[in-house]
Parts: structure tokens; C-alpha cells; sequence
């Protein structure tokens, strides 16, 4: 269950192709490259019970281990950008000991550690939880990055930075 609401949040950090959402990976010489994704709806609806659908692809050009850490940063954009912080499984969250073995059955990874190639990620549906926060807060821009490194070496594998739009 962990590894479904990281593959969330790496999909959604990630890559969208909509008019409302633009991403780049953060540095074109990591190893890790996302290449596509697809997100419905955009903008996310963020309400209990609302679904959200994603898949995507990436490429990796070499072996990057089969233990990751993923460092989230989320920043809701305004008149002042306020750092949002680590709310359970939302926000600006660091998650150590991502196993390889866990994303199996999400990517087409034929085994660990994987080699290079491109994966795709299957399509999956999430179903958002209750959020506890005022529409004011929700609603509205927000800037992602994602940070993943490989933990054998501290070394960062992939990075995306994602502005997108939420609304309640």
C-alpha cells in the first residue's frame, strides 16, 4: 500500500502533459529520465472520494540500484509561496527504504535492480482521501520537486520539478 500512494506521488510529481501543468526533469545528465505521463483530471479535484487516474514512462540509462530515497518538496505558489509540510503521505516528505521489489507489480521492471531500458507505468486509480483543510488552502498553484537517490550510494538518480493546479 505504501508503494501505491509513492508511485501517487512520484507520477504526480513527475511529468503532466495538460495546458494547466508544466514539467522538467531537473537535470538531463541523471540517469532517470521521465518521458510521458497521463493524468486525469486536471486539475486534480482534491475532494474525499474523488478519483484520479495516472500512468506514465521513464527511461533509465543504466542500473541505478534496488534501494531508493525520495525527497518531496511542495510549495503552494501565492502572493507569499508557503512551504507545505510532511502531513502523513502529503507534502514535503522524505521516504527511505523504497524497495525495487515494491514497484514489481506497477512497472514493467523485469528485476532487480533494473536494468536500463524505458518502463512504463501501468495505469492506476486513486481515490483521494479526506483532506481537512479549508478550499482557500487547497485550491490553487503549486510547485513539486521530486528528488530520487539511490540509497547504496546517496547518489541522486532522478529529479522532475512540476507546476501544477489544485482546486477543492
Amino acid at each position: 500500500m505504501v508503494w501505491i500512494k509513492v508511485a501517487f506521488v512520484l507520477v504526480v510529481l513527475m511529468v503532466w502533459q495538460a495546458n494547466a501543468l508544466t514539467m522538467k526533469n531537473c537535470d538531463r545528465r541523471l540517469p532517470v529520465q521521465i518521458t510521458s505521463v497521463n493524468f486525469k483530471p486536471d486539475p486534480i479535484i482534491v475532494r474525499k472520494g474523488r478519483k484520479v487516474t495516472f500512468s506514465g514512462t521513464l527511461k533509465s540509462y543504466r542500473t541505478v540500484g534496488s534501494t531508493y530515497t525520495l525527497k518531496l518538496k511542495v510549495v503552494k505558489k501565492g502572493w507569499i509561496d508557503v512551504g507545505v509540510p510532511c502531513m502523513g503521505s502529503f507534502g514535503s516528505c522524505e521516504y527511505k527504504g523504497l524497495k525495487c521489489e515494491q514497484m514489481l507489480p506497477y512497472l514493467n521492471v523485469p528485476k532487480c535492480p533494473p536494468p536500463s531500458g524505458s518502463y512504463t507505468l501501468k495505469e492506476r486509480t486513486m481515490v483521494i482521501p479526506s483532506v481537512n483543510l479549508p478550499s482557500f488552502l487547497t485550491s490553487g498553484k503549486y510547485y513539486m520537486k521530486a528528488e530520487v537517490f539511490d540509497e547504496a550510494n546517496r547518489r541522486r538518480i532522478g529529479c522532475v520539478e512540476v507546476n501544477f493546479q489544485a482546486k477543492s
